[in-house]
């Protein structure tokens, strides 16, 4: 878990800068940069924006807590009721579980841990949940669950047909291009739960040494593919517009693919290409 400077606070900045303003003619640079640091550790600390960690780097580092997917069957004022649809982890001997509020903390205002949060009536999510075995609150229940703290970890994700969707897995500051941010349900299970590392999007200088020499972008009933570096281990999945996997195939030692798209609707569609747990480049597409 991170934290930054609350950017609702410009009255600090302000303060900040009329201070160097001012003094900057009469202090020498050791001095300036004494007052500097100074100034940063003490915002640093009484701000309070948090910067989560991604459902997969949560998941691996809290390997006792159960993780269900469920539809949301029931709100009230102090929790919710979820329905489990299947158990990715730990165990439960009934079909629908209670999730009761967890406990709101204070920093710079209230940051509220009601269940309600984690979403609407009849909504398929995937959530990470402690099991509750000391009272913290008055309506806790010795064996039913509580919410997690969503803010400084990724503990709650959407569901939406076969599409999962959230911050999954990448670098905490990484722009969104290079964050999962939703997967096939299939392969989010195969990349995030089933996985021992997380998958990372590379940073820029790896993409670009994966270089394409030739692709016939728009496609029609067949889409070729040529690389100039052979993909040793790896593959390549086409989504549509929606986010639901078209098309996979895997990749052992080519650099020239050819696949029979005949089959698929005209649209756009996205491209994904990874080799070695590494997604390498993402391609927009259009089928004539």
């Amino acid at each position: 878990m991170l934290f930054l400077p609350l950017g609702k606070y410009p009255f600090r900045c302000k303060a900040v800068g009329s201070f160097f303003t001012n003094k900057l003619e009469h202090m020498d640079t050791k001095k300036l940069l004494f007052t500097f640091f100074s100034v940063l550790c003490y915002s640093l600390s009484t701000a309070c924006t948090f910067v989560p960690d991604s459902f997969c780097k949560t998941y691996q580092s809290t390997s006792d807590s159960p993780t269900f997917v469920g539809k949301i069957v029931s709100i009230d004022d102090f929790g919710i009721d979820l329905e489990i649809i299947e158990i990715l982890r730990g165990e439960e001997i009934n079909q629908t579980i209670r999730i009761w509020d967890g406990t709101d903390f204070d920093c710079n205002g209230n940051w509220s841990l009601a269940a309600a949060g984690i979403g609407q009536l009849n909504d398929t999510v995937i959530l990470i949940l402690d099991k509750i075995v000391e009272l913290e609150n008055e309506w806790d229940v010795i064996g039913d669950y509580r919410r997690r703290d969503p803010y400084s970890a990724t503990t709650e994700l959407s569901m939406s047909g076969e599409v999962v969707s959230g911050f999954l897995s990448g670098l905490t500051f990484a722009p969104p291009e290079f964050r999962i941010l939703s997967l096939n349900y299939l392969d989010f299970i195969q990349q995030i739960i089933e996985m021992t590392t997380c998958p990372v999007i590379t940073n820029i200088d790896e993409v670009i040494n994966l270089e394409i020499t030739k692709i016939n972008n728009p496609f029609n009933t067949e889409l070729r593919i040529q690389t100039k570096q052979i993909i040793q281990h790896g593959f390549i999945k086409l989504y549509n517009a929606n986010g639901q996997m078209a098309y996979t195939l895997n990749v052992n030692q080519q650099n020239e693919l050819e696949i029979n798209t005949s089959h698929l609707p005209g649209g756009i569609y996205f491209l994904e290409i990874w080799a070695d747990e590494k997604r390498l480049d993402v391609i927009k597409l259009v089928k004539m």
